[in-house]
């Protein structure tokens, strides 16, 4: 092994914390807790509030886009199922008016006979 794997062994060793280790990271939370204000406070409730109204504006946002993308959606359904109706009513009238014209055409060659 090389020194630095040495080294690096010795440094991420497990060690037990000292014996005031508790004591002082509880005196700190407490000094961290007194030195907030009110300031501090008000200035984090504005950020959470801030936070609420743009995730309120996407939201909003969102579901305007979605409705317009549904209303779209559904205007293509029904030009679609219009166009179907338009060609069948199509086919049917050509149908009828190859009949009629056939019937004049039989029409016509009795009389000439």
């Amino acid at each position: 092994m090389t020194q630095f794997d040495d080294e690096l062994r010795k440094a991420l060793a497990p060690r037990e914390p000292s014996a005031d280790f508790t004591a002082r990271v509880l005196a700190k939370v407490q000094a961290e807790r007194g030195s907030r204000n009110w300031r501090n406070g008000f200035w984090q409730w504005l950020h959470a509030m801030r936070a609420w109204r743009i995730a309120a504006v996407a939201a909003a946002f969102l579901a305007m886009t979605g409705g317009t993308l549904y209303q779209q959606h559904e205007r293509e359904v029904r030009g679609e199922a219009a166009k179907r109706q338009l060609v069948l009513a199509l086919r049917i009238a050509g149908s009828k008016l190859r009949n009629a014209q056939q019937r004049v055409v039989q029409m016509e060659s009795t009389e000439v006979q």
